[in-house]
This record gives C-alpha cells, sequence and structure tokens, in this order.
C-alpha cells in the first residue's frame, strides 16, 4: 500500500458543510493515481447527499495530496447518525516491462454522517458513552447488545464467559437497533471492544 490516510474512520459533522482528509503517497518512485467515491450502507455508488472531490488525483512519489467530502443536501434522519462508506483505489503508473507488477489496491472507510442535532455524546474515559451503554440481555444461548442512542457502535470483539466470538462478533449496531448472538454460555460476565471516533479500541463490559 503506497497510499496512506490521515484517519482510519471519519466523523463528518453536519454542523459543517465541507471535511478535509490529507493523504500522502508513501513511495519514494513510484506516483499514484488515487480515485474515491462515495457509497451507501448498501454498497451502492451514490452523488449525493455527500460527494468527494477530486474525483481522481495524481500523488507524485513522496508528496501529499487533499481530498475534500462536501454536503449537496440532507439526510433524511436528523435524530440519528448515517452511515456511508468512503471508498479508495489507488493506481500505479503503467507497466514500463512486461515484467513489471501493477496492482490496484482498494480501500474503504466507515465514514458517518452525524446530523446537527443530534448532540455530541461525552467521552468517558477514552470512548463513547453510546458504545459503554449498550444493553445486554440474555435468552437461553441467545446474547443481544441493544443500542438506544443515534449513534452507531462498531464492534472490534466480543468475549462471553471468556471466550472470544472471534469474526462473529465484529459488527456495526445502528442507532436504536440490536444485534443477537448465539453462544455456548447462559452466563458470564460479557466483554465488548468497540472502535471510537479516532479509530481506537476500547473494551468494557457488564
Amino acid at each position: 500500500m503506497a497510499i496512506a490516510f490521515d484517519r482510519t474512520r471519519v466523523i463528518f459533522d453536519g454542523g459543517t458543510r465541507s471535511l478535509v482528509m490529507d493523504l500522502e503517497n508513501k513511495s519514494t518512485e513510484l506516483p499514484y493515481m488515487v480515485q474515491a467515491w462515495m457509497e451507501d450502507r448498501s454498497g451502492k455508488k451514490i452523488e449525493g447527499p455527500l460527494v468527494v472531490a477530486p474525483a481522481t488525483q495524481v500523488i507524485e512519489a513522496g508528496s501529499k495530496g487533499r481530498l475534500t467530502i462536501l454536503v449537496l443536501g440532507s439526510t433524511d434522519a436528523q435524530d440519528r447518525e448515517t452511515l456511508f462508506y468512503l471508498n479508495f483505489r489507488e493506481l500505479p503508473p503503467p507497466r514500463r516491462t512486461a515484467s513489471d507488477s501493477q496492482i490496484a489496491l482498494r480501500h474503504r472507510l466507515e465514514l458517518f454522517y452525524r446530523p446537527k442535532g443530534l448532540a455530541v455524546v461525552p467521552e468517558a474515559g477514552s470512548g463513547s458513552k453510546a458504545a459503554q451503554d449498550l444493553q445486554v440481555s440474555r435468552s437461553g444461548q441467545e446474547l443481544t447488545l441493544a443500542n438506544s442512542s443515534g449513534y452507531f457502535v462498531t464492534l472490534a470483539s466480543l468475549t462471553v464467559d471468556g471466550l472470544d466470538l472471534g469474526h462473529e462478533s465484529r459488527r456495526v449496531i445502528g442507532p436504536f437497533s440490536s444485534a443477537t448472538w448465539t453462544v455456548q454460555s447462559e452466563e458470564g460476565k460479557v466483554r465488548w471492544t468497540y472502535i471510537d471516533d479516532s479509530g481506537e479500541r476500547v473494551t468494557v463490559g457488564q
């Protein structure tokens, strides 16, 4: 990977009309073309309400570039976040010889549009209150985490009675919704690790 980003996730404040991201070409030898576009939560390419510009740029070796995300409209929901995906494709220059390799890499960052009317969640420790306040409920071997806030909660891991659920635990719990897992233990301590606004991983439990 030659192109580096200044963040691992994007929080777009609905009180502003644009957001700027810095990119850097870590290659000391080759320029790279960067293509950028937006997708909705289902993975469909969109041209609003958020757009990214420029759609295509070339960043010279060892140099920096910049992307601007612009609001062209408004999201339907004003009492909750909306999830988008910011996509990048990095392309090296054309091959000089038949033996040269040419690989195009694609990157996808979560972008959370946080409407102006949604109050800022106060930080509790190093993570958001929304993620720490997930409600745990059980029904036999079914475990549910409920999110009663207007914010998305991104889980990186989940352990029940000391057992890590692995890949199955990595979910995004939407605003005013829940996620359910089938677990082996009907009791025991539940702990989860979530990703906060700055991209840091924070572990809490009940």
